[in-house]
């Protein structure tokens, strides 16, 4: 049975993603039957769903305050419907909606209405779980009739008349109530999606050939058809198979670089150029999926130093293309969103700007204080804390990892990335997955500056001999380069054509290094190596002999060939995936000069893809 879940937490627009969806599919040849909610389909159960007043929407009516076993009751038949409107028409591929995870507002629950068994008897194909902002979601459902409306709960929680006493003239100690409320339902939704996935991916696990990922709503509609078909996407001859690929980049290092907190650096455009080229097809038959972390873009409260403040500061840039993601409904007279932007500014703001009291009176522009700030801070560490879970999910999920200048800003991997890399590795070398280990995949493109930065820093991981080694090694092959030539006085740094054509024969990195070693060591003064000490070989090997990889990378690196591999580096993450004769599909990294010449970049980007498009085949 060609079953294939859409999951989420409401607040995402389900349903206009899962219609993107199918379109897609449909304009590639794809018999896709018309997606069915089950959640619609529990509705029908409950007649009197529009009576209360003032009106709820209905799921927020039904679910929200019916009992969890009435609910429990009627889902395997809500859930069994739907399946037989998706088939209907007996299609390849049968869409449906449905959350894994419920809330009854009535009493602050959680529960999971899921007969795991019923699901399992439909065989679904796959499960694709829907996530987006936490701001966004909560945008729809703080509207009202929502189950977070906004000036309800607050008005629930002070009520009126109640026991603790409030001075109406007070918005200041207003505000803070009404926020504490906001930042209450925010960490709710982060509850909720964590929940979510979990309660998907444990099913899925559970059933017999059942795949699952996450898949944030701001990425491409085909990213959102391809993971949702999974490893079935090959069997459709104008989709051909898709090969997910994690895209792990520095993220907080060029926002500290926007300029007057709305330019972003050039990085991000740099980015997304090469993610669009990832994204290109090689051929009709393999196609790469990038999987974007800031899909997902929650850690962006404004933060003076001092205090984090109630007002969000631009999000990453979304891609330029057709997204799953679609705009919420304005507030009431509002008109409509023109654009994101439209909505980032006069839809989010409205966050942390909430009703003070059931007159839907607010302060107009909410300002910081030390327990406003603390309750955000409580609210970014939790966001921090899920993000790095989140992530570190998506690297599980993907078997290529694709990473872009991580030594970006500070010429050193950001603690976030390293993190990533050696989650990928644990993975690779896992051997309860030895099957899938010649899919996984990972490739590095460094700018030349970055790399360069990486050596020329003066800590205890990078002593001073580096820079003497470096020295040396160019003084090495002028020598080489000016055998054959008139005596003349050479250059302190050759080119580097030349260079790279003297080091092919110097050796291997460590023959030099020992070259390097034993002419310096008889002859070390001070100022030389920076001390009257000898060098000791055992001490300064690993040094010399990464700066020796360095310098033949730097080379190298303008006319370096499609099939080249290494690892400029032993000191670096990246060592974990060193390209060997053993096992030469691993690993690919290049360095480029990408600040030259932009049609570099392209290219290196072209080469990381064909080279994950050999791992999908």
């Amino acid at each position: 049975m060609p079953v294939y879940l859409l999951a989420g937490t409401p607040g995402q627009s389900k349903v206009a993603a899962a219609q993107k969806i199918a379109t897609f599919l449909k304009d590639r040849g794809v018999n896709v039957g018309a997606p069915a909610n089950v959640e619609e389909e529990l509705l029908e159960f409950f007649p009197d769903k529009n009576s209360e007043t003032p009106p709820r929407e209905p799921r927020v009516s039904v679910i929200g305050e019916r009992a969890q076993d009435e609910i429990r009751d009627k889902w395997p038949e809500a859930y069994k419907n739907a399946v037989r409107k998706a088939m209907v028409g007996n299609p390849d591929v049968a869409i449906v909606l449905l959350c894994f995870e419920y809330y009854r507002y009535e009493t602050y629950e959680f529960y999971s209405p899921v007969d795991s068994n019923v699901l399992a008897d439909s065989q679904p194909q796959t499960v694709l779980t829907l996530i987006d902002d936490i701001y966004d979601i909560y945008y729809r459902l703080s509207q009202p009739g929502q189950v977070f409306d906004i000036q309800e709960l607050i008005v629930r929680t002070f009520p009126p008349g109640s026991s603790a006493r409030r001075d109406d003239r007070d918005l200041r100690q207003l505000y803070k109530d009404a926020l504490s409320v906001v930042i209450g339902t925010l960490l709710r939704l982060l509850t909720w999606r964590e929940k979510e996935i979990e309660c998907a991916a444990n099913i899925s696990r559970a059933i017999d050939n059942c795949g699952h990922s996450v898949l944030g709503t701001k990425h491409p509609i085909e990213a959102g058809a391809r993971l949702l078909l999974g490893s079935h996407s090959s069997e459709f001859q104008r989709i051909g198979a898709s090969y997910p690929v994690y895209v792990s980049h520095p993220i907080s290092r060029p926002r500290r670089d926007m300029k007057g907190g709305s330019d972003w650096p050039p990085f991000v455009d740099d980015l997304d150029d090469v993610v669009k080229v990832l994204r290109e097809h090689c051929d009709g038959t393999h196609h790469i999926v990038p999987i974007m972390p800031t899909a997902i873009d929650e850690f962006r409260m404004l933060d003076d130093g001092s205090h984090l403040h109630p007002h969000l500061i631009p999000r990453w840039t979304l891609q330029n293309v057709d997204l799953l993601f679609t705009l919420p409904d304005p507030p009431p007279k509002a008109g409509f969103f023109k654009n994101y932007e439209d909505y980032e500014s006069r839809g989010l703001p409205l966050i942390f700007d909430p009703p003070v009291d059931s007159s839907g009176r607010r302060v107009g522009f909410p300002i910081s204080g030390p327990e406003v700030s603390g309750m955000l801070r409580n609210l970014r560490e939790s966001i921090r804390l899920q993000m790095a879970g989140r992530d570190h999910f998506l690297v599980r999920q993907c078997p290529g990892l694709f990473l872009y200048r991580p030594l970006y800003g500070k010429h050193e991997f950001s603690g976030g990335v390293e993190s990533e890399i050696h989650t990928y590795d644990q993975i690779r070398k896992c051997k309860a997955r030895a099957a899938d280990d010649s899919k996984r995949r990972a490739a590095f493109i460094h700018d030349m500056k970055d790399a360069v930065g990486l050596f020329s820093k003066k800590e205890d991981r990078f002593p001073d001999p580096v820079h003497q080694a470096s020295s040396a090694l160019n003084s090495a092959a002028s020598v080489l380069v000016d055998e054959s030539k008139v005596k003349t006085k050479r250059p302190r740094s050759p080119e580097d054509k030349t260079v790279a054509e003297a080091l092919q024969t110097l050796g291997g990195p460590e023959d030099i290094a020992r070259r390097i070693h034993d002419e310096m060591f008889p002859r070390a003064k001070a100022g030389a190596i920076g001390g009257e000490q000898l060098l000791d070989w055992s001490a300064t090997q690993k040094t010399l002999t990464q700066t020796v990889q360095f310098e033949q990378v730097r080379a190298l690196s303008g006319a370096m060939s499609q099939d080249t591999a290494y690892t400029y580096s032993e000191d670096c993450p990246s060592r974990e995936f060193r390209t060997s004769k053993e096992d030469p599909d691993t690993y690919v990294d290049v360095v480029e000069r990408l600040d030259e010449d932009k049609n570099r970049q392209a290219k290196a980007a072209a080469r990381a893809r064909e080279f994950f498009v050999g791992g999908s085949g």
